[in-house]
């Protein structure tokens, strides 16, 4: 657990996604091994917190894997919301290279997490992706038009509808 943030930094796309693979294979295993052995796994759980927590505030760590920690925590009830609006508010903040800011939320609202139904539930954090999604600059708007595409093209189409329906 103490070599994956510093692990996280420096990653090209590739390298990330491939990291953020693994970090979603360590917490289904840790929540395996939570369930088989409860009374040992606990501070196995907890170190694992404390690095998920780690990685989503590290601007150097890349957006996609600082995105998913902060996903995990969400789901397993670690972040509470305002503190999840906080971190996409960071990360979808005018001062974040559009690449970066669309990599977060591919990796927090990304298709296999759920995250269409999040988006769809919490307008707030709706809100703060759809004010980032109009204010991208048209230059760089097709530079990061086929990582959104490929993060919300994986919701069912009934969440899609609802989505656009929404906005």
């Amino acid at each position: 657990c103490v070599g994956l943030p510093p692990a996280c930094t420096g990653l090209d796309a590739e390298g990330a996604e491939a990291l953020r693979r693994q970090v979603d294979g360590v917490h289904t295993a840790i929540g395996l091994l939570a369930g088989a052995v409860p009374s040992s796994a606990d501070g196995l759980r907890e170190r694992w917190r404390a690095v998920l927590h780690k990685l989503t505030v590290r601007d150097t760590v890349a957006g996609v894997i600082r995105g998913r920690a902060a996903r995990l925590l969400l789901d397993d009830g670690h972040l509470d919301q305002d503190a999840a609006a906080r971190l996409m508010g960071l990360a979808l903040s005018p001062g974040t290279p559009p690449a970066d800011a669309a990599a977060w939320i591919e990796g927090f609202v990304g298709g296999a997490a759920g995250g269409g139904m999040l988006l769809v539930h919490d307008e707030r954090l709706l809100a703060l992706v759809d004010a980032w999604l109009t204010g991208v600059p048209a230059d760089t708007f097709t530079d990061v038009l086929p990582l959104l595409r490929r993060t919300f093209s994986a919701y069912e189409a009934g969440v899609r509808r609802t989505l656009g329906d929404l906005v």
